[in-house]
């Protein structure tokens, strides 16, 4: 993956640096993993994948008209 800098706050360094020691990587791979995941996530939620279908339910119209 290139590299592209990024501005973190302590809060994310320690975020990631916990990540990293949870999963046994080092700080920048744990940004990539973590990177990579949204992504993926991202992308299933953007084409519809894992979204649950259901029937809406039938408007009725008022008493007296019909369609």
């Amino acid at each position: 993956m290139p590299d592209c800098p990024i501005a973190l706050t302590e809060a994310d360094q320690f975020t990631l640096a916990c990540v990293a020691a949870r999963m046994g990587m080092d700080v920048r791979q744990a940004a990539e993993w973590l990177l990579r995941r949204r992504l993926e996530r991202v992308a299933r939620q953007a084409n519809g994948r894992g979204r649950a279908l259901y029937m809406l339910p039938r408007q009725r119209p008022p008493s007296g008209e019909r369609t």
